[in-house]
């Protein structure tokens, strides 16, 4: 017996954001999967992901304003008479 591709749509997985995870839409089959708890997931990974990218984005406000902070201290350092 031959084996034969299963004829279904290409997922795409190109996931970047929560968004992206939070909208995929898995194929359903006749032996295939519990919809709602995939969905819920889903939902939960698309919530770390974006519990991850907010947790990103202040880290590097706060590497931001250190660095700004010092490079502020290293000019007064450098230029002890102007005040």
């Amino acid at each position: 017996m031959a084996a034969f591709r299963r004829d279904v749509p290409p997922v795409d997985l190109d996931l970047r954001t929560p968004t992206d995870v939070a909208m995929v839409r898995l194929p359903i089959a006749l032996l295939g999967y519990q919809e709602q708890a995939t969905g819920e997931v889903l939902a939960e990974v698309a919530r770390m992901l974006a519990d991850r990218d907010a947790e990103i984005a202040e880290l590097r406000a706060e590497v931001s304003r250190l660095a700004q902070a010092g490079s502020g201290d290293s000019e007064a350092a450098a230029a002890p008479g102007r005040t």
